[in-house]
């Protein structure tokens, strides 16, 4: 069901046994391209933590895209002036390495979006993988605001993930991060956002304050569980689907059999296990 209606179920109690909400993280370009067809197709409404940063920009992500050219070029031997690097990837162990140090260079030398998209040009052509196909099959890329404000009209629920997939430090931080993010899901045509996901999953209690003051009435976690009444609403647990997630679990966590083994059932009041 919609998460609004979920949420208020939970609130005043009237919901069925069993409700489910679904969620979609980010907004990369398979959630266009292929997840959200198939739940228009079942009539499934969901909901869409959209981070808009690189939507608006004809960029891959740095960070997995890095990663996944390293992954790509694996055993190949890389030599670079900038950051200065001369090793063969043949580990795991190699290709960390070698992102940490051009992870590194990027932050401390501020480079910008294009810089880094340059650099991810070279990197490819460096490591003989075909950057120009990997474009065009749009991997790693963010969904457009057009492509947005299409899933909207059809029924996808945007709601906030900040603009640079950027959790605040404290409270004090000001809102810049959600009011990009707005700007950019109102853009779209959807209503006013008014629920939150914490990127990578990662908070801390005094950021309930922060999001309250700035006008949002839920955020949602990475941490598993199932929603009760007594459940923070700034903290929700979900039922996250990672690859290792079989059909066994996943009807386990529907039925709460799985939490009850675990002995996670919700996440606490204040939000911490």
């Amino acid at each position: 069901m919609p998460l609004d209606e979920a949420l208020e179920g939970v609130r005043s109690g009237r919901l069925p046994e069993r409700a489910v909400a679904l969620t979609l993280d980010d907004g990369e370009s398979s959630v266009y391209l292929r997840a959200w067809p198939m739940l228009r197709e079942f009539g499934y409404p969901a909901t869409l933590y959209w981070t808009t940063y690189y939507s608006i920009r004809p960029y891959a992500v740095f960070d997995p895209m890095l990663s996944y050219l390293l992954w790509k070029g694996r055993g190949r031997h890389l030599h670079l002036e900038d950051p200065p690097l001369n090793v063969r990837l043949e580990s795991e162990r190699d290709r960390f390495g070698v992102f940490r140090s051009i992870y590194h260079a990027a932050k401390t030398g501020g480079w910008t979006a294009a810089a880094k998209e340059d650099f991810l040009v070279r990197l490819g052509g460096q490591l003989g993988v075909d950057y120009g196909d990997i474009k065009k099959k749009r991997i790693l890329h963010m969904i457009s605001p057009e492509e947005a404000a299409t899933m909207s009209a059809e029924g996808l629920d945007l709601q906030l993930h900040t603009h640079r997939h950027r959790v605040p430090r404290d409270a004090s931080q000001p809102a810049n991060e959600l009011q990009d993010n707005v700007r950019i899901i109102e853009g779209a045509g959807a209503r006013r956002p008014a629920h939150f996901c914490y990127p990578s999953g990662s908070y801390t209690p005094d950021l309930e304050f922060w999001l309250r003051d700035n006008g949002v009435v839920s955020a949602a976690t990475c941490e598993p569980g199932l929603v009760q009444r007594r459940t923070n609403p700034y903290f929700l647990p979900r039922m996250l689907d990672r690859e290792n997630f079989g059909p066994v679990e996943f009807k386990a966590w529907l039925s709460g059999l799985f939490t009850w083994m675990t002995k996670r059932s919700v996440v606490s009041e204040h939000g911490f296990q």
